[in-house]
Formats: C-alpha cells, sequence, structure tokens
C-alpha cells in the first residue's frame, strides 16, 4: 500500500490561494513614473501610464497652451479633430492625416492655483517619445 495520500480539493485550493498571494504583490504594481526637464526654463514633464503631466508657469494662459497644442500637433501632420478653450480649462484633440491609422492625442490643459497644468495623452498604448516631442514644441512656441 502507498504511503502518500493524494491531496484533497480544500488542500489544492489552498496551495493555489498561497501561489497567488505570494505572486500577486510583485506582478500588478503599476510601472514607475519617468521624469525629465523640458524647454529653456525647466519644466518637468512626468510620463505615466500613459499620459505626460506637466505644469506650467501661472502666468500662462490656457488660451495659449491650447493654440500652441493646437499647431504643434498640426506641424507634425495631425489633423485637429475637436478643439474647445475657456479661461479656466481647454482641451484639443487630433487624428493622424492617414485615416488607416488607429491614433488619437489629446492635450488637455487646466487652471490650477499653482500654475496651469497640461496633459498629453497618446492613444493607443500613450507613446512617450510623442508626447515629449509634443511638449517640447508646445514650450518653443510659448517661449518656455
Amino acid at each position: 500500500m502507498d504511503a502518500r495520500r493524494r491531496p484533497t480539493s480544500k488542500t489544492a485550493a489552498r496551495l493555489i490561494i498561497a501561489m497567488i498571494c505570494g505572486v500577486a504583490p510583485f506582478g500588478c504594481s503599476a510601472p514607475e513614473a519617468r521624469y525629465d526637464w523640458h524647454g529653456r526654463e525647466p519644466v518637468l514633464g512626468t510620463f505615466e501610464a500613459g499620459v505626460l503631466h506637466s505644469e506650467l508657469p501661472a502666468s500662462v494662459p490656457v488660451h495659449s497652451v491650447i493654440a500652441a497644442g493646437r499647431m504643434a500637433l498640426e506641424r507634425r501632420g495631425y489633423v485637429v479633430t475637436a478643439s474647445e478653450s475657456t479661461d479656466d480649462s481647454g482641451r484639443v484633440v487630433a487624428r493622424p492625416g492617414d485615416p488607416r491609422l488607429l491614433r488619437k492625442i489629446t492635450i488637455t490643459s487646466r487652471l490650477r492655483t499653482t500654475g496651469t497644468a497640461v496633459s498629453i495623452r497618446t492613444n493607443p498604448g500613450g507613446n512617450e517619445h510623442v508626447a515629449r516631442d509634443i511638449l517640447e514644441r508646445m514650450l518653443t512656441r510659448l517661449g518656455l
């Protein structure tokens, strides 16, 4: 007679739960944010979860940020599909000239107490190099 016993389904379930709990904290963590400086005046750009975030000086109005974003996108060959702006917030959406390319870039800006916030989202996937290039072009147009 064999001395080893087959594990019961209860024992197998406990083993599976133990493995999941041991791996979950390591396998489910989000990627770390990446930081870099842009423009003549050092403007910090933080790329995290597919979006580039930056904060410009409070002296830069939202209208100017959206206009600079629109110009930067058009110079890169994108077609602006939506653009709206108020004194407090604004947004510009653009797609490539070739409709077969399923990409979209959205630039949003809003007024904050500490400055003018800018976010550049590139879909799908969040292309960091494209977002940083657009921010550089925007800062050049804004004289920053």
